[in-house]
């Protein structure tokens, strides 16, 4: 089954991504009336900074004010996992949740998440005796579509009652981007488009 990523991020002191919110999400498949099966995985992580926000630049300051106001409302001080667990959290999950091909949209975060698993020397895994190479996927290659495109809007209109496409992660992104529900809805997309996986 395919694993999706997304991320809530701010900028680090070399204008690199901080992660400050994980979300995870594989749906297997629904039961009656819209339910989750418990074979499915749902879940995000919120992290404390990584360092001290007086490192950042005045110009990295600014950028991150921007992102916060504008995009997800995660604040630099916001976090209530330690940032130190995060590459652990990553490479368990996508142990224990995929085939080895994970998907997240958007180039920069496919390299980020590249890196963290180089870092880490965890860019393949065992199980049942094969080894599994860690395969990072670009939604942008197969054409998917972005959150505000009229795809998402019709999918908004149609199914607003529809409680998997609205889950939310419980932090107040005060109406902004929760990456958790950009997840949802890219697995969504994905399941829908009969886009063939070679996993």
């Amino acid at each position: 089954m395919v694993l999706f990523i997304e991320v809530g991020c701010l900028r680090g002191k070399d204008n690199e991504l901080v992660i400050k919110e994980l979300a995870f999400v594989k749906v297997v498949s629904l039961l009656n009336a819209g339910k989750l099966s418990t074979n499915n995985v749902i879940r995000s992580f919120i992290f404390q900074y990584p360092y001290w926000h007086c490192n950042l630049s005045e110009s990295v300051k600014r950028t991150n004010r921007w992102c916060t106001e504008n995009l997800h409302n995660l604040r630099w001080s916001d976090g209530v996992v330690p940032y130190s667990y995060l590459h652990r959290i990553l490479i368990d999950f996508i142990h224990k949740h995929s085939e080895g091909v994970v998907y997240t949209k958007g180039s920069e975060k496919v390299s980020v998440l590249q890196n963290i698993l180089l870092s880490n020397q965890k860019t393949s895994f065992r199980r049942s005796g094969e080894e599994i190479t860690i395969d990072i996927r670009d939604l942008d290659n197969y054409s998917c579509p972005k959150l505000d495109s009229e795809y998402f809007q019709e999918l908004k209109r149609q199914r607003s009652n529809d409680n998997l496409l609205n889950t939310l992660c419980g932090f107040d992104h005060q109406g902004k981007d929760c990456a958790l529900n950009k997840a949802v809805k890219y697995n969504y997309w994905f399941r829908n488009n009969e886009i063939t996986c070679s996993c």
